[in-house]
C-alpha cells in the first residue's frame, strides 16, 4: 500500500512481517512504545514494503508527510538520525527476503523432486518404497 504516514507506538506493541511472493509471512520486527514505523513509505513515497498487525491494545501517534516537514524544518539533524535506522531495517528486510527466497527456492525444489519421482515411478511401474543404492 502507499503510504503517507508513519506512526509511533506510545503503548502496546506492534508485530512487523514481510509475505513473501509465495505468499509465506516472515515476522521481521517487534515495536513497542518508544518505537516508529512506516517511515520509509512516507520519507521516500515508496509502497509499503512490510506489514504492520497489533500485538495487543496498541496507542499511536500518526505523523504525516505535513507534520514531519515542520519538525524536519526546526531539527534538520533528524533526517540523519532517520537514515541510520532506515538503513538498518532495510538490511534486515532484505536479509529476511532472501532467508525467504532461498527456503522457498529449497521447498520448491523438494516439491519438484517429489513429482519427479513419482513420474518417474509410474513410468517404469516401481513401488513407492525407497531404496537406497551404495
Amino acid at each position: 500500500d502507499p503510504g503517507d504516514s508513519m506512526y509511533f507506538v506510545l503503548a502496546g506493541r506492534v508485530g512487523i512481517t514481510y509475505r513473501s511472493p509465495d505468499g509465506v509471512e516472515q515476522p521481521l520486527a517487534t515495536f513497542d512504545a518508544g518505537d516508529f514505523f512506516g517511515e520509509v513509505s512516507l520519507l521516500t513515497g515508496e509502497v509499503r514494503g512490510a506489514t504492520a498487525t497489533a500485538m495487543s491494545r496498541v496507542i499511536c501517534y500518526c505523523l504525516d508527510k505535513a507534520g514531519l516537514q515542520r519538525t524536519m524544518e526546526t531539527n534538520p539533524h533528524l533526517a540523519e538520525d532517520m537514515a541510520v535506522v532506515m538503513a538498518y531495517r532495510q538490511t534486515e528486510l532484505d536479509a529476511a527476503r532472501d532467508r525467504m527466497d532461498r527456503e522457498s527456492a529449497l521447498r520448491r525444489e523438494a516439491e519438484s523432486q517429489t513429482q519427479m519421482l513419482a513420474r518417474i515411478r509410474r513410468f517404469f511401474g516401481i513401488s513407492g518404497t525407497s531404496a537406497t543404492a551404495g
